[in-house]
């Protein structure tokens, strides 16, 4: 059930979900500020619980620790009146979608995989969560489907710019 903003106590979040290198973490400051929202990346709440960037924990501990340790960081925090950019792999996680819902909506930044590779370039070094020599294409066609089915709002970013990307997020959202 997707709510509306007058069923939320704060102003409602916008938990922004998607492919690694979709924009979220620079789309995402850009909002808030657009929005007068807080700002936050989950990926920054593991690495700074952790101790650890993103590539060491998967390095020491492997992808499903990683994705256990999202899970647990996300389920943990708060995310009222804030812009959230989100690890790829929270999709994973029920819990933790059903935990980001209950905060604001969930937007899926939708990005051609021909761009994904060149912003991406080794998954490994990016610290993302799935198994080794997982390709990127392997990625998308896991993730996309559980994007689709977790997001209230569906914006392009495909060939388009921070800028643009920023102006269909928010057109999409009814912001003005």
């Amino acid at each position: 059930m997707v709510q509306t903003a007058e069923q939320y106590e704060d102003p409602p979040s916008i938990i922004l979900i998607g492919m690694p290198g979709c924009g979220k973490s620079t789309v995402g400051p850009l909002l808030a500020r657009a929005m007068n929202l807080d700002f936050l990346d989950t990926d920054d709440l593991v690495q700074s619980r952790e101790g650890q960037t993103l590539p060491e924990i998967l390095a020491t501990q492997g992808y499903l620790r990683l994705r256990e340790i999202e899970e647990c960081v996300v389920m943990g925090h708060s995310f009222d009146g804030a812009v959230v950019a989100t690890g790829g792999s929270v999709i994973y996680s029920s819990n933790t979608m059903s935990h980001f819902r209950r905060f604001g909506r969930i937007v899926y930044l939708k990005t051609d995989i021909r761009q994904l590779n060149q912003r991406l370039g080794s998954l490994s070094q990016r610290g993302v969560a799935a198994p080794l020599g997982t390709t990127l294409f392997d990625l998308e066609l896991e993730r996309t489907p559980l994007y689709e089915r977790a997001a209230d709002l569906i914006v392009s970013a495909e060939s388009a710019s921070v800028t643009q990307t920023l102006k269909r997020v928010i057109d999409a959202l009814g912001v003005v």
